[in-house]
């Protein structure tokens, strides 16, 4: 089920169809194509490196 997983993305066109699918997204940004302020508001979490994505980060806890 999409409540079920995790979306990790870095493009804006990725961010929205992670939402739309109905999963969570985290964010991760290329700083050289960054998504426009809007669509990063999307994101249920928005992160500079994966290494600092947490497990409540994955969870939503």
């Amino acid at each position: 089920a999409p409540e079920a997983c995790v979306c990790l993305e870095d493009s804006g066109h990725g961010i929205d169809a992670g939402k739309a699918a109905g999963m969570r997204v985290i964010a991760v940004p290329d700083p050289r194509f960054m998504p426009e302020a809007v669509t990063l508001a999307r994101a249920d979490v928005v992160v500079d490196f994966l290494t600092e994505v947490t497990l409540e980060m994955l969870t939503g806890a």
